[in-house]
């Protein structure tokens, strides 16, 4: 059977082919295989070649293109086109997977909803934080964030099959339909070579000057990289010279950078822009002596988790399912960058604790192994089979 798989994601082109960092054949397509005979990956495919992403399309996967948009106004140019096109998927003998929340699959499943279509959810990220205070800037954020609540918490109901990617902070807003088969995990793919054998060992800390990583997108506020910039400045002032690498690129990357330039600390932080996932990734990991994630909004975050089995220190904030990876001492609510710079300065003072928080950070990052993933994914895909 076939399986089309619905989505807001971002596409862009490597060589000219639908391309993706996440959502590319090896890390996210070729796994509906092991169920599914084919399937079809439907999102906005913007005409941008990046280098570092990674083909979606292989063998039995195909790729549907929703012309690309950013923000209402574009999507409402593009609408009648977007809405022809899920429609007429909707008319496909499939099994139907719609990653929620976003745009283009709540139309679906209103479509669906119309023609008494089936289909299942994989539910990821909460609009709630998605579309709070700081995270968006825009005149209708209230109104949006309304929205989508509403229909998320319609689409869990609705739903033959639901997946979350957290164990309970996604439920507990946005519960299953009663009855229904349910799942828990992670896309993420972390095989054995995602994990070092021992955590960070005490030699290779540097408490004088050292070194803060962060990997996020800047295509919204999403991430949190101006709470780090505001929290570095703090350290700073308070005598601790941290260095500060930022990796990913987006619309607001210049924000970041004159930010930096305001507080003064531009000479203190690297902006790497967009790195290729895997091995160029761990490295910068590996040489960094603490991981740090301030978002406003996440579901389970892959950036943490792939930082976690480095086995180095990571601190997050209290958003999405980063409470339940990290230990309370080391989560700070996502606008408080005094309690984060606290957090940074007073972990610098011992590095016996810096080992025992990156300690933490690989016994936890284990649990999220892919061969203790693949059984739950397949067993999710079955579920989903079985719902047609």
């Amino acid at each position: 059977m076939r399986c089309i798989t619905i989505m807001d994601g971002r596409f862009t082109l490597s060589n000219g082919q639908p391309a993706s960092h996440h959502m590319n054949y090896d890390s996210f397509c070729r796994h509906f295989l092991t169920v599914f005979d084919e399937v079809t990956v439907v999102g906005r495919l913007f005409d941008i070649e990046d280098e570092t992403a990674k083909a979606v399309t292989g063998p039995n996967v195909t790729f549907q293109a929703i012309p690309q948009y950013s923000g209402p106004l574009e999507f409402i140019l593009h609408s009648l086109q977007i809405i022809k096109i899920l429609f007429k998927l909707s008319e496909e003998d499939a099994a139907f997977v719609l990653r929620v929340p976003g745009t283009i699959p709540s139309i679906f499943s209103i479509i669906a909803g119309l023609r008494s279509k089936k289909f299942a959810i994989q539910c990821v990220a909460d609009p709630a934080d998605q579309l709070g205070k700081g995270s968006v800037n825009h005149p209708l954020r209230k109104i949006f964030r309304f929205g989508f609540m509403k229909i998320l918490k319609w689409q869990c109901n609705r739903a033959g099959v639901t997946m979350y990617v957290t164990k309970k902070s996604l439920q507990r807003r946005y519960p299953p339909q009663k009855g229904k088969p349910t799942y828990s995990y992670t896309d993420l793919v972390l095989q054995d070579n995602c994990y070092r054998d021992s955590p960070k060992s005490l030699e290779e800390f540097n408490t004088e000057e050292p070194s803060v990583i962060n990997v996020g997108m800047m295509v919204q506020m999403y991430k949190g990289q101006d709470v780090l910039i505001k929290a570095l400045h703090q350290c700073i002032n308070n005598g601790l010279n941290v260095k500060l690498k930022l990796i990913g690129d987006g619309e607001y990357r210049e924000y970041f950078e004159s930010l930096a330039k305001e507080l003064n600390v531009e000479r203190n932080i690297k902006f790497y822009g967009k790195v290729r996932g895997g091995k160029s990734i761990r490295d910068l990991i590996d040489e960094s002596d603490m991981f740090v994630l301030p978002s406003r909004q996440e579901g389970l975050p892959r950036a943490l988790m792939e930082a976690m089995a480095r086995g180095i220190p990571c601190v997050g904030s209290n958003v999405g399912g980063i409470p339940e990876l990290l230990p309370s001492e080391y989560i700070f609510e996502s606008e408080d960058y005094l309690t984060l710079a606290n957090i940074i300065r007073e972990s610098f003072t011992s590095i016996s604790k810096l080992q025992e928080m990156g300690q933490m950070s690989l016994e936890k990052a284990r649990d999220y192994h892919f061969r203790n993933m693949i059984r739950i994914r397949t067993e999710y895909y079955r579920a989903v089979l079985r719902l047609y």
